[in-house]
């Protein structure tokens, strides 16, 4: 799967970016309607007790824009809960299209 990765206020790691392609990897069954799919990371400078993190994903899905923002203290945490937001979002998008399509027939 494709996707733009940007990253603010931390390095990425190569075990981090190697975290992201596997975990992205269980979304691959969307990817047939995806258009694009932009991923921002950041460490949230505005926290004096520790750092937080922040994963936000932008998906474009036909005419739809699926976008979700998680905040965490562990970068993979937010990485994980975004994706699973996401991945339940995607999956409500294409169960509708099923329904709509039996409908139709």
């Amino acid at each position: 799967m494709k996707y733009q990765l940007y990253v603010k206020n931390f390095e990425i790691t190569p075990s981090l970016r190697e975290y992201l392609a596997d975990k992205l990897k269980k979304m691959e069954h969307f990817s047939d309607k995806i258009i694009s799919f932009n991923i921002d990371l950041s460490r949230d400078a505005h926290h004096h007790k520790g750092q937080v993190y922040r994963a936000e994903f932008n998906i474009a899905v036909g005419k739809k824009l699926v976008r979700v923002v998680e905040t965490d203290f562990d970068i993979h945490a937010a990485i994980d809960k975004a994706r699973d937001n996401a991945a339940r979002q995607l999956t409500k998008i294409k169960e509708k299209e099923t329904d709509d399509e039996q409908l139709a027939v």
